[in-house]
């Protein structure tokens, strides 16, 4: 199923801006991938639920009856520690899930906690890339359209960043932009050897900013020596604009 096609905001419209196309077929070519995207993020979740989380949940059952037929205390006391690890990576695994699907910060504790434990979650030591995080309070909270737009936004750019080989360094700020707008950077260093390739490929990076211009907002980015920096600015507020292109 392909995602309705969207008017343009009227502002981009009229100036010709928006950053993934410059005419309706290149619009409709990037809302089609974002459309495969969902579809694939979906997959990739049934998969979770049935490869992992499922089996896991048969695996401890499995285990809790074998401990209900142990009369050896032992091997009982064995059986249970097993349990006990089974439900410990169960656990995380539905954790991992929930963050891909819908971080539960963003209802809870707001974009700033939501933003931080998205990009530990995909950036840790396991992953030998320690991001480096300026996330800032900010002044208002985004409308919830608004929130979840910014975590998709960075989720997108994340999966790009991952494509590549890993930067040797990752740095991301948050911060109030003005009274209307905030703004979201990430910043990716890589070895001048990999500099042709520094950052979300030709795929990702126009996904996303499609994704932006969605919610009212707009992601340029800025090439240097073996740095990308992206720019992510948007509003707290999205106010649709019917296009008359």
């Amino acid at each position: 199923m392909s995602l309705p096609y969207p008017a343009l905001p009227q502002a981009l419209a009229e100036a010709n801006t928006l950053p993934t196309a410059r005419n309706e077929p290149d619009w409709r070519a990037a809302f089609a991938q974002l459309s495969a995207l969902h579809e694939a993020q979906r997959r990739q979740a049934a998969r979770t639920v049935h490869d992992r989380v499922a089996q896991a949940f048969a695996a401890i059952k499995m285990s809790a009856y074998l401990c209900l037929a142990e009369d050896d205390p032992q091997l009982v006391r064995q059986d249970l520690q097993q349990i006990m690890t089974l439900a410990a990576k169960t656990a995380q695994e539905v954790r991992s899930l929930e963050q891909s699907l819908r971080p539960p910060q963003l209802d809870s504790v707001g974009l700033e906690s939501a933003l931080r434990v998205e990009i530990e979650h995909r950036f840790n030591d396991a992953t030998g890339i320690v991001p480096e995080l300026h996330i800032q309070p900010l002044p208002q909270s985004p409308s919830p359209e608004v929130a979840i737009g910014c975590v998709r936004i960075l989720q997108c750019l994340f999966d790009g960043i991952s494509a590549h080989p890993a930067p040797t360094r990752l740095t991301m700020s948050l911060q109030g932009s003005d009274e209307a707008s905030f703004v979201v950077q990430v910043q990716i260093g890589r070895p001048a050897e990999q500099n042709e390739q520094s950052g979300p490929d030709v795929v990702w990076l126009p996904l996303a900013q499609a994704m932006a211009v969605c919610v009212g907002g707009v992601l340029t980015t800025e090439e240097e020596y073996a740095q990308q920096t992206l720019h992510l600015s948007l509003p707290y507020r999205h106010h649709e604009v019917s296009s008359t292109a």
